[in-house]
């Protein structure tokens, strides 16, 4: 046992949870509307410091959060790290099950008559394409909104 708790010990097993995580709010329109259902991503890219021009790698995991009625909450536990971040966000309805319940999306599909995966109403220019970035740090944490278009003006 105490052979155990020495590795375990040497080798970095603590309390921390990587690195800080911060709480982010904010709301995402599309044509002037609430999104009514999705998610927003945050991914962490390389950050130009504003101090000196350098560049950090990214650090950490990326973060999710579902956006319902246009608004999205990420907290100190699931939010994203400081630093750059490419947004992706996607329009997609909420399911009441999880996506690999097989039972579940069967039956949905038999009730619809159509996958429950429907078409993702935001552009790719704001998801699989997106050029859309936030930059996170201790001292701007406001909620942040992100107001989409369907089509190009």
């Amino acid at each position: 046992m105490l052979a155990l708790w020495l590795v375990l010990t040497v080798c970095g097993c603590s309390d921390s949870n990587g690195p800080t995580r911060y709480p982010v709010s904010g709301f995402v329109t599309l044509d002037d509307q609430p999104l009514k259902n999705g998610v927003i991503r945050l991914i962490p890219q390389v950050t130009i410091m504003p101090s000196n021009g350098s560049t950090q790698a990214p650090v950490g995991p990326g973060a999710m959060a579902e956006i319902v009625n246009g608004e999205f909450r990420f907290t100190k536990e699931n939010g994203p790290v400081a630093g750059n971040h490419r947004v992706e966000i996607d329009s997609r309805p909420h399911l009441e099950f999880e996506i690999d319940d097989e039972r579940s999306f069967a039956t949905e599909m038999k009730r619809t008559g159509h996958s429950p995966l429907a078409k993702n109403d935001v552009p790719a220019m704001y998801n699989s394409a997106s050029t859309l970035t936030v930059l996170v740090t201790e001292e701007s944490i406001q909620p942040l909104k992100f107001e989409l278009r369907s089509k190009a003006r």
